[in-house]
């Protein structure tokens, strides 16, 4: 084994040695811990850390096994399999990123036609329905989980808030974009989805998710909402945030077009989270912060 190799495995060693020690210290003390986790089809992304001390972001990615089995069971299976995810913590958030969902006026929720609006988009779904509250940005979302899912989820945790993930995202960028006189599109992407909020003087104009395979159908959908929200291409601007794999590609074909295009603030205070918080989705990353 030449240097660098013995290095670099001297370095997983030492990374592997510091998950295990934290993990042991938050088995012993989990009520002083805050747990939030992201969950979609293929793995249960998920992220710990304690208020009483700086730097103490522990972050973790699971994958779910794809087996014969149900999506519940998968699920069951990876959160036993995975002692750390069962504890009783202090806090526990939990997003979806289900594909299954409709953003509703908050006044539709309220008088109970949310369901409606879903299963006009859902015919033939079969599985529980479930609203997702976003109370900055006055939009909800409804969406739909295999029944059981939801129970299992509240049985394991004693405080636990289950949302949509673009929930999170909406209400996030909806108090950033608050103040100023131009409209703004808000773009994240986590894996191969495109999380898109649009944002006028007004409030909330635009909120969905599209799923892409090549960076040029990324482009083509933001470029399509820009111009059927009415957005103009010289004033307006274009935050985009998530996936540095593909955010500067991104950007880089969209300022052919439009003229103010730039990559969305770092939030500062997740710093003294600690700085592993950036390499985690964006969606998570608000849900450490609580935001």
């Amino acid at each position: 084994m030449n240097r660098c190799n013995i290095s670099i495995f001297c370095y997983i060693c030492t990374m592997n040695c510091d998950n295990k020690i934290q993990k042991e210290a938050i088995a012993k003390h989990p009520d002083k811990w805050i747990l939030a986790m992201s969950i979609d089809d293929v793995s249960i992304s998920y992220t710990l850390h304690t208020l009483l001390e700086d730097d103490s972001l522990l972050s973790e990615r699971i994958e779910i096994e794809s087996s014969g089995e149900s999506y519940l069971t998968r699920i069951e299976n990876a959160f036993y399999d995975n002692p750390i995810l069962v504890n009783n913590y202090a806090r526990v958030s939990v997003v979806f990123n289900t594909s299954n969902f409709v953003v509703v006026p908050h006044d539709v929720v309220k008088n109970n036609i949310g369901e409606d609006c879903f299963r006009q988009l859902f015919p033939t779904f079969e599985g529980e329905l479930l609203v997702s509250l976003g109370i900055s940005a006055g939009a909800d979302i409804v969406f739909g989980l295999q029944e059981g899912i939801k129970a299992f989820i509240e049985r394991t945790y004693d405080k636990v808030s289950i949302s949509h993930s673009l929930t999170v995202l909406t209400d996030y960028f909806y108090r950033r974009n608050r103040l100023g006189n131009v409209s703004k599109m808000n773009v994240t992407i986590i894996a191969n989805k495109l999380y898109i909020c649009v944002f006028n003087r007004n409030g909330l104009v635009f909120s969905n998710l599209f799923d892409f395979r090549q960076i040029e159908d990324a482009a083509f959908f933001i470029l399509n909402i820009w111009k059927e929200k009415g957005l103009d291409a010289l004033n307006d601007e274009l935050h985009i945030s998530g996936e540095t794999t593909y955010r500067q590609a991104l950007i880089d074909i969209l300022r052919q077009y439009l003229a103010f295009v730039m990559p969305a603030v770092f939030p500062s205070s997740l710093l003294k989270v600690g700085r592993k918080a950036m390499n985690v989705s964006f969606d998570l990353m608000l849900l450490s912060l609580c935001e």
